[in-house]
């Protein structure tokens, strides 16, 4: 096996004959399991660190708005109404998943056409773990109730863009933001397989969560946090998943278009926030209610 078809961070142990990169070897399977090791504990550390600093953008967030959030938001805000045809480009790029989910999650699938199955596996559960992320990012917006967006936020003489519809936000708490959290996952998952295409993935990423900042819809540590989030829940899913990732890739390597088929379903919807799949499950419970 080449060494770029090897996953993200798994350097090929110096096991002689008994190298997982060999599997005739009669000792293979010890040797994968101990060359996944040092990988998931890499992970794991990833995923500690990025735990803590999706605590410490949550206290930023609760605690010392005025040291960090509110003046990043008055420095973007400076730039508000100088231009209409700016601020309606931004309040699109904000609003439109054509310009934030949808080319991350088609430069995803450019990187996973292109890749062995073992790094279709690893892709694949990245882009799960981002979707998973967005899902935990909406239900704590949910919980984490009170917790203004800038736009809304009567603490901050914030000026509204051309455009801008505070009353459609005044109900919805900004921490963590989803968006970021699903758009920088995209990019997280990629840049760990294929870091030229993961690169290009940054580009839209930054684009929507500038656009979001300017137009008042979060501050700076509800993006922060969504990409830490993602960063949590992307490597606690692959270091879980390390022991069965033969298993895995043996899988697709048998039903490609099986894996292909649904890891591009999921990344459709996860990449337009799961709309489709709420609008079916809302109508679903009203009918049963009734």
């Amino acid at each position: 096996m080449n060494a770029d078809r090897r996953p993200l961070g798994l350097a090929a142990p110096d096991c002689g004959r008994f190298s997982p990169w060999n599997p005739a070897g009669p000792g293979w399977a010890t040797a994968i399991r101990a060359a996944l090791r040092p990988r998931a504990r890499r992970l794991g550390l990833a995923a500690a660190a990025a735990l803590l600093g999706f605590c410490l953008a949550a206290a930023a967030r609760v605690w010392a708005a005025d040291l960090v959030d509110r003046p990043v938001a008055l420095a973007f805000n400076t730039f508000a109404r100088r231009s209409p045809i700016a601020d309606h480009g931004l309040q699109a790029i904000a609003a439109f998943d054509l310009f934030q989910g949808l080319p991350v999650a088609a430069l995803a699938f450019g990187a996973f056409a292109t890749a062995s199955a073992r790094t279709r596996v690893g892709l694949a559960l990245g882009v799960a773990g981002a979707g998973a992320a967005a899902i935990v990012s909406r239900l704590l917006q949910a919980v984490l109730v009170g917790l203004s967006r800038p736009l809304v936020d009567p603490a901050l003489p914030f000026r509204r863009p051309y455009g801008g519809n505070p009353d459609f936000w005044r109900d919805w708490s900004s921490f963590p933001s989803d968006h970021a959290t699903v758009v920088w996952g995209f990019a997280i998952a990629t840049l760990m397989v294929n870091r030229r295409i993961g690169a290009l993935c940054v580009a839209p990423a930054t684009l929507s969560s500038v656009a979001r900042l300017y137009c008042g819809l979060h501050y700076l540590t509800d993006v922060l946090a969504g990409i830490l989030l993602s960063t949590l829940v992307i490597c606690t899913l692959l270091a879980l998943s390390a022991p069965a990732e033969e298993r895995l890739t043996a899988f697709a390597s048998r039903r490609p278009a099986l894996v292909a088929t649904l890891a591009f379903l999921f990344s459709a919807e996860a990449a337009t926030m799961f709309t489709e799949v709420r609008a079916v499950g809302e109508a679903t419970a009203r009918n049963l209610r009734n």
